[in-house]
C-alpha cells in the first residue's frame, strides 16, 4: 500500500517540481532581461561621462590656449609703450599667431577620435630650444595671473645648453610643453622655480621640465598619465599630462617621471634628434607674393570671415568682391568676371555645394577652394565635395592661402 502511495504521489511531484522550475526560468529570464538593461543603461552612462570628460578637457586645454592670446592683444591695446617698441610689438604678434594655431590644433586633435594615429607619419625638423622658448612665452600670461592672484612668485626659466633637431610638429610640442609649465605651476602653491633644459643624449634630443615643488606620491606617479586622472578638482585638469604623453608618443619618443613627495618633480622628454637643419620658419611662414593681381569673389556668411581673408588677399594685389551668402555670390558671377571662387561650406540658403556645382555649370574651368570648419572632418571621412578643387581648414593662415592659389594656377 505504501509503495502504491508513492507511485501515486510522485507523478503529482514531479509536477509541482516543473512548475516551480518553469517559474524559476522565468525569473531568471525577467533577472536577464532586466541585468541586460541595467547594463546597457550602465554603459550608456559610461559613455556620457566619457564625453563630458573629454569635453571637459578639450574646454580646459583651449581655455589656456586663449589665455595668450587675450593677455597679448590687452597688452597691445592697452601698452602705450609697447606700440612705439616695434620689435616688442612684433615679438607678441608673433606669440599670438602662435596661440591661434595652438587653438586650432587643440581642435584638430578631435580627429584622433575618429582616426588613430598614423605611425608613419612624417614630420618637418624644427628647433627644440626655440620651442621651449616660445612655450614659456605663451605660459607667460597665465603664469603671471595665476601666481599674482595666490600672492606667490613663480620664475620660469631656461637652460638651453644645446639647441637640438627634431622631426616634429611645432604646434603640437610647444603644447605639450605649455601644458607641463602649467601642472608645474599647480605643484607649486607657495610659489618656487620651474626649469626648462634641453640636451643631447646618446643621438636623443631631451627635455627636463623641472620644478620645485610638493612632487607626487608613488600613487599619483604610476596613474598621472591615465586620461582624466587628477589630483585637482577642477573637471578635465588631469588631462594635461596624458595630451603630452600622446604628443610624445605620435612623435616616436619617450616620457618619463622623476618625482617624490617633498622634493619637487622632474619630467623628461626623449626624442629622435636629426642633424637636418629646419626649414625657417619665415620662408614658411611668407611664401613668394603672386606676380599678378586676380579677380577672387569671396562668400561666408561670418563678416568677420570675409573681412580677414579680403585682407590677406588684397595685401597681395588681388581685387576682392564679396557676398554673404550662395544666391548673391551666383548673382555677382553671372554679372562679373571672376578668376577665383572661395567659398564656405556651410551657410543659410544655398550651402557651398550647391554654389560650387553651380559656378561650376556657368564656368567649369574656374578654380573654387572650399574653407570650412569642417575639413578636418571631411579628411577623415573622405567625403570631398564635388566641384571643389581644394579644401582649407579654418582657420586658415595667409601662408596656407597663398601657397594655396599659387598651386592652382600652376596647374590651371
Amino acid at each position: 500500500m505504501d509503495g502504491m502511495t508513492e507511485t501515486i504521489e510522485n507523478p503529482s511531484r514531479r509536477q509541482e517540481d516543473a512548475t516551480d522550475l518553469r517559474e524559476t526560468n522565468h525569473q531568471l529570464e525577467k533577472s536577464l532581461v532586466e541585468l541586460k538593461a541595467t547594463q546597457q543603461q550602465v554603459i550608456q552612462q559610461e559613455r556620457l561621462n566619457a564625453i563630458s570628460q573629454m569635453a571637459s578637457g578639450i574646454a580646459h586645454d583651449f581655455n589656456n590656449t586663449l589665455t595668450p592670446i587675450l593677455g597679448f592683444a590687452e597688452l597691445l591695446l592697452e601698452g602705450d609703450l609697447l606700440l612705439d617698441d616695434k620689435a616688442e610689438a612684433r615679438r607678441c604678434l608673433e606669440l599670438l599667431r602662435n596661440s591661434t594655431r595652438d587653438a586650432a590644433a587643440v581642435v584638430n586633435r578631435l580627429r584622433e577620435f575618429c582616426r588613430p594615429a598614423n605611425p608613419d607619419q612624417n614630420f618637418p625638423a624644427v628647433d627644440l630650444a626655440e620651442i621651449v622658448r616660445q612655450a614659456i612665452s605663451v605660459a607667460g600670461p597665465k603664469v603671471r595671473s595665476q601666481t599674482e592672484n595666490r600672492g606667490v612668485t613663480v620664475e620660469v626659466t631656461a637652460e638651453l645648453k644645446a639647441s637640438p633637431f627634431v622631426e616634429g610638429e611645432e604646434s603640437a610640442l610647444r603644447e605639450g610643453l605649455t601644458n607641463l609649465i602649467f601642472n608645474a605651476v599647480d605643484a607649486l602653491p607657495a610659489g618656487g622655480r620651474i626649469t626648462l633644459a634641453t640636451s643631447v643624449e646618446a643621438g636623443e634630443a631631451v627635455i627636463r621640465v623641472c620644478d620645485t615643488g610638493i612632487g607626487m606620491s608613488e600613487t599619483v606617479r604610476q596613474r598621472c598619465l591615465e586620461p582624466f586622472f587628477s589630483t585637482k578638482d577642477e573637471p578635465g585638469a588631469g588631462l594635461g599630462l596624458s595630451v603630452v604623453y600622446g604628443i610624445v608618443q605620435r612623435h616616436r619618443g619617450k616620457l618619463e617621471i622623476d618625482s617624490a613627495v617633498g622634493r619637487g618633480t622632474t619630467l623628461i622628454i626623449r626624442l629622435p634628434a636629426v642633424n637636418t637643419l629646419p626649414v625657417s620658419s619665415a620662408a614658411r611662414a611668407n611664401p613668394e607674393k603672386p606676380e599678378s593681381s586676380l579677380d577672387i569673389l569671396i562668400v561666408d556668411d561670418e563678416p568677420g570671415i570675409r573681412e580677414v581673408i579680403s585682407a590677406y588677399l588684397r595685401l597681395d594685389g588681388h581685387i576682392v568682391e564679396t557676398a554673404a551668402g550662395g544666391r548673391e555670390a551666383l548673382e555677382k558671377f553671372q554679372r562679373n568676371h571672376f578668376d577665383l571662387v572661395i567659398l564656405d561650406r556651410v551657410m543659410p540658403g544655398m550651402n557651398g555645394n550647391q554654389l560650387a556645382r553651380s559656378i561650376k555649370q556657368l564656368n567649369r574651368d574656374i578654380p573654387v577652394i572650399m574653407i570650412t570648419g569642417f575639413g578636418a572632418l571631411i579628411e577623415v571621412t573622405g567625403a570631398e565635395p564635388q566641384a571643389v578643387d581644394i579644401v582649407l581648414s579654418k582657420p586658415v593662415t595667409m601662408a596656407a592661402l597663398r601657397t594655396t592659389i599659387g598651386n592652382l594656377l600652376q596647374t590651371a
